[in-house]
């Protein structure tokens, strides 16, 4: 059992606001990471799309063919049955699926990084990120955007990995919220709330 912490503290040093997280990220954040950008991304999802009715077209044919041809009186309807229920069962399996594929993966390529000891400090014109002791500086100007979804915020910057922010152990999620909105509006940057993503 991995034990997780989380704490959030503000303090005030010269009228600026100072924000400073400290935390464990596991496997399960990274997939439910890699599973909402690819959700974003057109072409999965068209490629979801052209699967699922040239699966279900497929077996169609086949059924069509077999139906002509007479020969096997049972195996049409196999088909046009088949092409039925896939399309019902389709969110279902694919979700699970693809799932299935990204956890495969960062287990296989990733497993040895975790847990992932995180600290992260807002500043006024950068944050201070500190990963498993390696610390890094990023200034606010090679921000890009940052995403809250239900259970996380992701920051993505020009030139640094996403950085992944847990909300489980958040015990005010709301205020890191307001927070990171306010931060993004006072130095230009895009917020995202993205607030009834789900993966399906």
């Amino acid at each position: 059992m991995v034990i997780r912490v989380f704490f959030i503290e503000e303090e005030m040093l010269s009228d600026q606001k100072i924000l400073h997280l400290q935390y464990s990220t596991i496997e399960n954040d990274l997939i439910n990471q890699q599973l909402y950008f690819l959700s974003q991304d057109e072409n999965f999802t068209k490629q979801r799309k052209k699967e699922k009715y040239r699966i279900i077209a497929l077996s169609i044919v086949c059924g069509g063919v077999l139906l002509i041809d007479q020969t096997f009186s049972f195996l049409p309807f196999y088909f046009f049955g088949s092409a039925i229920l896939f399309f019902i069962i389709y969110p279902w399996w694919s979700k699970w699926f693809y799932k299935r594929i990204i956890k495969t993966r960062v287990i296989n390529k990733q497993k040895d990084i975790f847990p992932q000891d995180t600290i992260i400090t807002f500043g006024e014109d950068f944050i201070n990120v500190t990963f498993n002791q390696i610390e890094t500086s990023i200034p606010f100007s090679h921000f890009f955007r940052i995403i809250e979804i239900p259970d996380y915020f992701f920051i993505l910057t020009s030139n640094y990995p996403i950085i992944n922010i847990p909300k489980n152990q958040i015990t005010d999620s709301k205020y890191a919220s307001t927070y990171l909105k306010d931060y993004c509006e006072s130095h230009g940057i895009s917020f995202v709330a993205d607030n009834n993503y789900k993966w399906k």
